[in-house]
């Protein structure tokens, strides 16, 4: 996708950023069709350590808002009000909305790589809100459940397997090539 974001330092120790996203190109998956995603990311930062030092260490809060939606031309099955209920819905095609708002508390550090060029390395923890819709959905089928839940690899299932709001433990850690006007 692309990513493309601004920094406004409003004192020297406070910083707000915010950031635009959205995917291009196909999905991957040849039986989703009419795939949206749109991310806005904003974060109030306050650099903690000296202003001279090689990385500037900050903390922070991140709130984030996605709109995502896709079509799903394949068939699935989908929960109707939380995980692993005695029943779900089968279906041939339906449409996903699923959007999602997220807050951390980030804690990251930036360093000088040129004049002009930074490296912003970061990681965060929150919670995260999904709330799903089905639509256009064709041929619903309620089904009993009889699937086993045992895992081997530990790994939430997607939050948008299920019709209704879910919450969701929120973890992100990247690292970003800064590019500074000044």
């Amino acid at each position: 996708g692309i990513q493309l974001g601004a920094t406004y330092r409003s004192k020297p120790r406070l910083d707000l950023l915010t950031e635009l996203s959205t995917a291009v190109g196909n999905p991957a998956d040849k039986n989703i069709t009419n795939s949206h995603y749109l991310r806005i990311k904003t974060e109030l930062r306050h650099i903690f350590s000296s202003l001279r030092a090689p990385v500037k260490t900050y903390y922070g809060i991140q709130v984030a808002f996605a709109d995502r939606a896709w079509t799903n031309t394949s068939g699935g099955s989908y929960f109707r009000e939380k995980f692993y209920s005695d029943s779900s819905v089968n279906f041939s095609a339906a449409t996903i909305r699923s959007p999602f708002l997220s807050m951390t508390a980030q804690l990251g550090g930036m360093t000088r790589i040129s004049n002009h060029f930074a490296v912003d390395f970061f990681m965060g923890l929150g919670a995260k809100s999904v709330f799903t819709n089905y639509t256009n959905v064709k041929n619903p089928e309620l089904v009993q459940r009889f699937q086993p839940t045992c895992k081997i690899m530990i790994s939430p299932d997607p939050a948008w397997w299920v019709n209704s709001q879910q919450w969701r433990f929120q973890m992100n850690m990247g690292i970003r090539l800064l590019y500074s006007l000044d």
